[in-house]
């Protein structure tokens, strides 16, 4: 869903996924509305956040007290509860959440429903992305290298891959890189300069397949926050996928490694 030039404070609003960083909120457009933002990962709980949208001319506040009527859809239909929720280790806060867990072989896609407070209808829907999996790890000189298989199918070729450089428990520097344009089935390798973060005594990789849908978004808050440290670039829309809000409804299969430096 594109808007007018929204950038919106998302802060709260990245899962554990961490797969970006706080924006600032600004042109908000002229009229009030409503942000809803979700990452299903197979084998875990459903967790949403859901709040409104203040007009431009006002100051953008928070309210996780607001009350959603949401469900979601898989092989039944269920209820997600308001509460407020802090994920521990990250900057995620979520204020609507369900005990169900997301099982990918019993459904290849997910249902959003939402009743805003006035009554309108939000909807979204996405599919399920195929495992995905780290296949070697090498530290070569003073470069580090990740490769890992993409899919024939080049709808779930949409890779996020995030390495966080460790010393003694502490993240000392993180590289994220982005890859699609990928036709088919290959072995992708993706290397890493050594010389401006060692010495570190860990890595800590996560590699995720996003949906196209996920990734777009990801890719949108990325330049929306390019924009916004700009003081002369105009600020780009948040591309999602929600009729009737702004914001993802998205789902992502991750794989996760620690690696000891040598």
């Amino acid at each position: 869903m594109n808007k007018l030039l929204f950038v919106i404070c998302i802060a709260f609003c990245l899962s554990s996924c961490e797969l970006d960083q706080q924006l600032d909120a600004q042109d908000m457009g002229d009229s009030p509305g409503y942000f809803i933002e979700c990452y299903c990962v197979p084998g875990e709980m459903f967790n949403l956040t859901a709040t409104r949208i203040a007009p431009i001319n006002q100051d953008q506040y928070l309210d996780y007290s607001i009350e959603f009527d949401i469900h979601i859809t898989t092989t039944e239909r269920f209820k997600l509860y308001h509460s407020l929720f802090h994920e521990p280790g990250t900057k995620f806060i979520y204020n609507y959440a369900s005990n169900q867990r997301l099982d990918r072989n019993n459904t290849d896609s997910i249902q959003l429903e939402v009743t805003a407070p006035d009554g309108s209808r939000i909807l979204a829907s996405t599919t399920i992305p195929e495992p995905i999996k780290i296949d070697t790890t090498l530290f070569s000189g003073n470069t580090f290298k990740i490769s890992f298989t993409t899919s024939p199918d080049p709808l779930q070729n949409f890779y996020i891959l995030r390495a966080g450089f460790m010393k003694n428990g502490e993240l000392k520097y993180q590289n994220i890189s982005y890859h699609d344009n990928i036709s088919g089935q290959e072995t992708l390798t993706h290397s890493f300069s050594l010389k401006d973060v060692l010495p570190a005594d860990s890595v800590l990789i996560d590699l995720k397949r996003m949906t196209q849908a996920g990734y777009r978004y990801q890719l949108s808050l990325r330049e929306a926050s390019d924009a916004n440290t700009d003081n002369i670039t105009s600020p780009t829309p948040l591309t999602g996928n929600i009729s009737g809000a702004l914001g993802i409804f998205t789902c992502y299969s991750t794989d996760r490694r620690t690696v000891i430096c040598p």
